[in-house]
């Protein structure tokens, strides 16, 4: 009887369930619309790079924080083996290891590599080296140098140990995307540029990534997409030229220009590239490029990509794609695993 009892209810269940979803326990699914339900894991697609620039931006944070107190532990441990308070540690290194042979050594250097003092304050202030303004922030740069060669000393002589790890890039779905691709295409690692030819800052960019191009594109699969709020003027005449076979040479022509140009400024780049004008006005103002540039930016879109210029090494975002350093690294670390 009891079998009986436990098996109408788990149907009971299962009907009021299908009727109404709420009643089911599904951790993912944080909201409806009527009885559809939106999961969490559907949302989080949408805004893949944003989720990863805030993580990203955390974990930096929290890095910082770390950095903090190991130097701050550090120094507690070298003031109690020298029998002196924390706050002293710093200023007694720095008075014994301070001299005016070092101070006037560091000038030069210094004077050698940068000429002039920069000094940021209500804007950019700068001093001749041998002025007493500029020798007292050369001498503050010294400090910080010898502060930090010290605390890193003292890290080197204590086990530090750090967990935390920065978070995991997501993949981008580049199946269906409009990619134009140049360098060693048949390379495994490849570095995808998604960027907007009206942007400023992309076009500020550009010579940054030519020159990583210029140094990797023996090895390292190059592609450039445009995503944008519309469909440019510029993008349409990138496609056009790129059934000519001209796209690259658009490419580096528009980004090179510091104006979005207009209709007249494109045919003249056009021309000058020894296009076919007639072809070229022909496609630059048919449906089909317009309707296939607007399918990649709603793609891009849904991909979850919001900003440019974003880079993509191996279909993986860099959180700061405007660090050439942080580009060469990951390129180098991908180059690394595919040998």
């Amino acid at each position: 009887m009891k079998s009986v009892f436990f098996i109408c209810t788990v149907l009971l269940f299962v009907v009021l369930a299908s009727c109404n979803p709420q009643i089911v326990n599904n951790n993912n699914i944080i909201a409806y619309v009527d009885t559809i339900p939106i999961s969490l894991t559907e949302i989080d697609s949408k805004i893949k790079q944003n989720l990863y620039d805030e993580l990203s931006r955390i974990y930096l944070l929290r890095q910082t924080a770390i950095n903090n107190e190991i130097e701050k532990k550090v120094l507690e441990i070298e003031s109690k083996k020298n029998g002196i308070p924390r706050d002293s540690v710093l200023s007694r290194y720095l008075k014994n290891k301070l001299n005016l042979g070092k101070i006037t050594e560091f000038n030069k250097q210094y004077k050698v590599k940068y000429g002039k003092v920069l000094e940021i304050r209500n804007g950019l202030i700068y001093h001749d080296p041998d002025s007493p303004r500029g020798k007292e922030l050369i001498l503050e740069d010294l400090k910080k140098e010898m502060k930090s060669q010290f605390i890193d000393s003292l890290k080197n002589e204590n086990k530090i140990t750090i967990n935390l790890k920065p978070p995991v890039a997501p993949t981008i779905n580049l199946e269906h995307l409009l990619v134009h691709c140049r360098g060693d295409e048949g390379s495994s690692v490849s570095m995808i540029i998604i960027s907007d030819f009206d942007c400023d800052r992309c076009r500020e960019y550009h010579s940054l990534f030519d020159s990583i191009y210029n140094n990797y594109s023996h090895l390292v699969k190059f592609g450039f997409t445009n995503y944008s709020s519309y469909v440019s003027e510029s993008a349409i005449a990138a496609e056009s030229a790129s059934l000519q076979n001209k796209f690259w040479e658009m490419h580096d022509a528009l980004m090179k220009i510091s104006n979005v140009p207009d209709s007249t400024e494109i045919f003249d780049i056009a021309n000058n590239l020894g296009l076919n004008m007639t072809k070229f006005k022909r496609d630059y103002s048919s449906d089909k490029i317009y309707n296939l540039i607007e399918a990649n930016l709603y793609m891009i879109n849904g991909a979850g990509i919001y900003g440019t210029p974003t880079i993509l090494i191996d279909n993986k975002p860099v959180f700061n794609s405007s660090s050439i350093e942080d580009i060469i690294n990951r390129l180098e670390e991908e180059l690394t695993k595919s040998m």
